[in-house]
């Protein structure tokens, strides 16, 4: 398979090379061929290409330039990817040991202060510190003056 790549798409290729190599170890395999491997990562790049275009379109139907979390999903559900196996796998991914181990080192949280300003649950109207607000502007039948 002779095609021609930008840089950027060797960057995509060498990680979908990699995330081939990690499915086909998760899967039972001891190894893969070279050819295999070019080819599984063609497979993958086309597919992802695909979901992210769907994505996108999706975002467009919504009126929106960037697809949002459910602009994805509905993209996957689309495939025919069940959203609940995803889930389950995400679950038991999570919860290995090896797996939080990598967590840990590659997903370090820090904890944050918040620089946004606290808003008191009531705000002042603009004119309230005025003095100039103590006109009567009602007549003598209570009504204001500008009903007649």
């Amino acid at each position: 398979m002779q095609n021609k790549r930008t840089f950027s798409g060797d960057f995509t290729f060498e990680v979908n090379e990699k995330v081939v190599s990690i499915v086909a170890k998760e899967t039972g395999f001891q190894g893969i061929e070279p050819q295999a491997l070019e080819a599984l990562s063609s497979l993958l790049d086309s597919y992802l290409d695909k979901m992210l275009s769907s994505a996108h379109r999706f975002a467009e139907l919504g009126n929106r330039a960037k697809p949002n979390i459910h602009d994805i999903t509905r993209s996957l559900e689309n495939a025919g990817v069940e959203i609940s196996n995803f889930k389950e796998y995400l679950n038991t991914k999570v919860n290995d040991t090896k797996t939080a181990k990598l967590k840990k080192k590659y997903f370090k949280t820090q904890k944050t202060t918040s620089t946004l300003e606290t808003i008191p649950n009531f705000l002042p109207s603009d004119n309230e510190d005025s003095e100039d607000e103590a006109e009567d502007h009602t007549t003598e039948g209570g009504m204001p003056t500008y009903v007649k």
